[in-house]
């Protein structure tokens, strides 16, 4: 839709736009307006000729409150996808974009003139806060279902005061509190009474952002009728098709035929084929069919192989459509690993934007995994396997082809074959001695260690395997410079071509593009290895490493050990509001609970107002659970053969007595193991996780009622059942991990010398008591539920910091201290009454 350019330009302003553009011979120009009180152009000052490379030193020019003008010499001042992409990027800066004709006489406004931001925020009432979530309030009104929840509403109301006051806010919610809507809340009202103001959620598992985009948030804004307010997911960039890819991919595999081994490759492309006719955001979860790690690195979206808007496909790309929808929505949802990304970028570019658009409430749930996704993501990372992959996209010696090849085969270039020829012999002598000489020649120089996770602080040990890494630089460096030359030759085609692209010159510039992105991963990985072996930083860097014993691969690790100093400087002192939640924050009730997240997570650090909040669960553990420790087993500290042998035995028992509808949870995967071979004979099916993938492991449970599993450390959080299909959970161990990590190693060390206290009492035990709660949580999961759990680890009746587990579990859960048979003979009453 356009307007009359005189409902947005002065008259005098019209008669300049004009001129500007006919001095420039009727190309696309870019300008920047100046807005009237009466809201309407007032100025303008040419600013660059028109193309996407101008067009960021615009942005960066222009001022919030101004506006981006470009012409259109076609007279269709519809915007294009780069447009709408340029117009996000401007919004974010808070500048209008606008797009006319040659004449001056239609305008198209994509985004409207962007008030600039003032310090005055409109707070939200507590009142319309209890309006919507009390007992009469308008959701009872409208969905008669809703049931009122005292620690939903405290939370809300804590929430709502966080927000209005600009402080940091931490809520332990425990189960069944029903915390989304607690936040939710409050957040619409701030997004729709702060027009231009933007919410970020942040969550641990896709589930939970599943959860609150297809299902809770439009809920709310159906039953409550917000308006205006926009929401968007936005994944990381590999999580979406990249349709240039998967062209080029699909049309390399369908000329060269499918043989016997690759009916599943064509299976998958036909998958792929009628799954992009469907409506959905092109990200990978969306298939109904899992794509193999290694086809789906061929074909998704990456930013060092990306033509953005000189792409063909750019006006429908998934990727920029996700990230323009993100910059225009008023709340978004992301993941964890990509707001550290986010800050990652942040800390790199040195500037307050980064990957995600800016936000003035960040919502953190699942937030006792903040700490572990920033050692995941804030440092620097490079497998072998990362660096032979790359190598073998431009030539794999055993399949004799690659992207060189094919661009051999579709473009005529005498002195440029020349070079990639040379490129490809240089390739197919390297690549074979890289994979079967040097990289285990370094991984059989490394000691291995706990867990395969090599502490690799030493610079001694890191410089000892340079000279096999240095070969490996030296011949990145030799093949980008026989590369240079071609990669330049074609950048210069592309742009004399740039209107006038055949099919056929896609193809080439799309392997061009292919071979660019792909040296410069190399070179990257050339540059991290260098710092990597040569890097003395060791007082602001944990150097590691970790084997892969079934590849006999590597992977090289740098992490800054200032974690908590980065999300205090680039998260909590730059957000207006920053709220933390999830059912296990806090090692027990009162401020005190809070003192372990607040370490790990550098709330500690920062002098920002801070508030903790510990809210009960709604539910009625007295009458809903039966829990009970068995004080008759050996002690697995000092007498593990025996524990371990009795453990499963006892679990057995406790299994039989409620037929099946259990989870037995261990904390050794060998243990674990042992305990399938000796339940074999159960009446009841029995399910292992490793068995099978996890999420077929979790239909399989839950679709059998009377099945047991049996699994390790990924099933203490985030498995849901509800109702018969768990009703007795089985804790063999209590959950102490002590550190590994050569990153959590270090920080325990540093934790024991500022605190003067040992690594058990600062980090292993609460980090258990955490696990502890996080395990009992998978029982009781709605109001109606019953169940019983069993502690088969007496240490938490026989050792003082038992007190710490039982101070943990939620109230009205009373544990009986009983001998094994006493405990079995109970669970059958229990459920025996319960039927």
């Amino acid at each position: 839709m356009f307007f009359k350019i005189e409902e947005y330009f002065s008259r005098d302003v019209i008669t300049l736009a004009r001129h500007l553009i006919t001095q420039n011979g009727g190309i696309e120009t870019v300008m920047v307006g100046t807005i009237n009180n009466e809201g309407l152009i007032c100025d303008v000052k040419r600013a660059a000729m028109g193309n996407e490379f101008s067009v960021p030193a615009v942005i960066a020019a222009a001022k919030s409150g101004e506006v981006l003008i470009h012409n259109h010499p076609s007279g269709d001042v519809r915007p294009s996808g780069a447009d709408l992409d340029i117009a996000a990027r401007a919004a974010e800066k808070g500048i209008g974009s606008y797009i006319i004709d040659n004449n001056v006489s239609i305008v198209f406004p994509v985004v409207e003139r962007i008030a600039p931001e003032t310090d005055e925020i409109e707070s939200i009432d507590p009142d319309d806060v209890i309006a919507i979530l009390g007992k009469n309030g308008r959701l009872k009104q409208v969905f008669e279902p809703f049931e009122f929840r005292t620690p939903q509403i405290d939370m809300a109301i804590e929430v709502t005061e966080a927000v209005n006051s600009e402080l940091l806010l931490s809520v332990e919610a425990g189960t069944g509190t029903g915390k989304s809507f607690a936040y939710l809340v409050p957040i619409f009202l701030y997004v729709t009474a702060n027009k231009g103001r933007k919410a970020v959620i942040s969550t641990s598992t896709i589930a939970l952002e599943e959860q609150l985009y297809d299902k809770d948030i439009p809920f709310l804004l159906g039953k409550l009728n917000f308006e205006d307010i926009t929401v968007a997911v936005l994944k990381g960039r590999s999580n979406y098709l990249c349709k240039r890819r998967y062209t080029l991919f699909r049309i390399e595999n369908i000329q060269s035929g499918f043989g016997q081994k690759e009916n599943d490759l064509a299976e998958t492309i036909k998958e792929i084929d009628l799954w992009m006719n469907q409506v959905n955001d092109g990200s990978r979860t969306t298939m109904n069919r899992s794509v193999a790690i290694d086809i789906w690195s061929e074909i998704c979206a990456d930013e060092l192989t990306c033509e953005k808007s000189k792409c063909r496909y750019f006006n429908n790309c998934y990727f920029f459509k996700a990230r323009r929808k993100a910059n225009f929505a008023s709340v978004l949802l992301v993941n964890h690993h990509l707001l550290m990304a986010d800050v990652a970028t942040k800390m790199e570019t040195e500037e307050l934007t980064g990957i995600l658009p800016k936000f003035d409430i960040l919502v953190i749930d699942e937030a006792h995994n903040l700490f572990k996704s920033a050692i995941s993501f804030l440092g620097l990372s490079v497998s072998t396997h990362q660096v032979t992959k790359q190598l073998t996209r431009l030539f794999n010696p055993q399949k004799k082809y690659g992207l060189l090849t094919k661009l051999l085969d579709n473009w005529a270039d005498a002195e440029a074959s020349e070079k990639i020829e040379k490129t490809i012999d240089s390739l197919a002598n390297f690549i074979p001695v890289f994979a079967h000489s040097l990289v285990p020649e370094i991984y059989s120089s490394i000691k291995d260690g706990e867990e395969n996770l090599l502490e690799l602080d030493s610079y001694e040990i890191r410089n000892s395997f340079y000279p096999e890494l240095k070969k490996l630089i030296d011949h990145i460096k030799m093949i980008s410079k026989y590369l240079a030359p071609v990669t330049k030759k074609l950048k210069e085609m592309n742009e004399d071509m740039s209107f006038l692209r055949t099919p056929a010159d896609d193809m080439i510039f799309s392997l061009s593009t292919d071979i660019k992105g792909t040296i410069k991963k190399l070179e990257g990985f050339a540059e991290f290895f260098e710092e990597f072996c040569k890097g003395k930083k060791t007082d602001t860097t944990v150097y590691w490493g970790e084997k892969y014993r079934k590849t006999k691969s590597l992977t090289f690790s740098m992490t800054p050990v200032e974690i908590q100093h980065i999300l205090s400087e680039h998260i909590y002192n730059v957000t207006s509001s920053v709220i933390f939640t999830s059912a296990t924050l806090a090692t027990g009730p009162g401020e005190s609970g809070f003192k372990f997240f607040f370490r790990e997570s550098g709330l500690d650090i920062t002098e920002r107002e801070k508030r903790s909040i510990y809210l009960a669960s709604c539910f009625d553990y007295t009458k809903q659970i039966q829990a009970f420790i068995c004080n008759d087993i050996p002690c697995p500290a000092t007498e593990k053969d025996d524990f371990d042998l009795e453990s499963i035995e006892i679990a057995e028992k406790l299994v039989k007595a409620s037929n099946g509808g259990a989870l037995v949870l261990f904390t050794s995967i060998k243990h674990k193991n042992e305990a399938k071979k000796m339940m074999k004979k159960l009446d009841t099916d029995v399910i292992a996780q490793g068995d099978y993938p996890v999420s077929t492991v979790i239909k399989k449970f839950r679709d059998a009622t009377d099945s047991t599993l049996l699994a390790t450390d990924t099933f203490w959080e985030g498995i849901d059942m509800k109702g018969d299909t768990l009703r007795n959970l089985v804790m063999i161990r209590l959950p102490f991990r002590f550190p590994s990590h050569p990153f959590v190693k270090r920080y325990v060390a540093r934790l024991e010398e500022k605190t003067g206290q040992s690594g058990f009492i600062v980090y292993t035990l609460p980090n258990a008591v955490l696990k502890f709660k996080q395990g009992l949580g998978r029982l009781i999961r709605t109001k109606d539920d019953k169940g019983t759990v069993t502690i088969l680890d007496r240490r938490v009746i026989s050792k003082n910091y038992g007190r710490d587990f039982i101070k943990a579990v939620p109230a009205g859960m009373k544990f009986e201290t009983l001998p094994a048979d006493q405990i079995t003979h109970k669970i059958k009453s229990f459920f025996k009454d319960k039927g």
